[in-house]
């Protein structure tokens, strides 16, 4: 969900028409034939060379590459990234969102405290690895003084701020 809604939000802030992409066919190409999650980084490969179709094509219930309708990748070609670039470190994230020319894409532990948001809007903080994919395309100073990464979700308009949280560095 996190790179095909990164897709979406680069190709509109490109002036392209805003297109319903298939996150599922994306996560066909990266799970390696199960569902049991995928690595994130992974779908920078797979974007760059395969890209997604659309979700009219593609919808949810579709996460095995046995599933894929006939004509599926052929549409894919049209929505590919063209390029993306690795952050490593949090002041590498912010330098890059700080640019307005880019969107990261990660992983974050979703887990008991996750939809618990303080004042600010910043989301809880849950200890463990990604288990979650999902993007920010903005960044805040809050008057706490802390920085919090515009963050959206695949969860709808009525989690968080309108769909939307802030990620701090915690």
């Amino acid at each position: 969900q996190g790179w095909v809604g990164a897709l979406r939000r680069a190709r509109v802030l490109a002036g392209m028409k805003d297109v319903k992409l298939s996150p599922t066919y994306l996560y066909s190409q990266i799970n390696g034939n199960q569902d049991n999650g995928a690595i994130i980084s992974d779908g920078i490969a797979a974007l760059t060379k395969n890209g997604t179709c659309t979700f009219d094509l593609v919808k949810q219930d579709k996460i095995y590459q046995r599933q894929m309708p006939s004509g599926a990748k052929a549409e894919a070609q049209r929505f590919k990234l063209d390029d993306a670039y690795r952050c490593d470190s949090w002041e590498e994230t912010c330098s890059a969102l700080l640019t307005g020319r880019f969107i990261v894409v990660f992983g974050i532990q979703v887990g008991n405290t996750w939809g618990r948001f303080d004042s600010h809007g910043v989301s809880g903080h849950d200890r463990g690895p990604g288990n979650h994919c999902i993007a920010a395309d903005g960044l805040r100073k809050l008057p706490d003084g802390r920085w919090g990464l515009a963050s959206f979700n695949s969860w709808g308009d009525d989690w968080g701020r309108g769909g939307f949280c802030r990620v701090s560095y915690e």
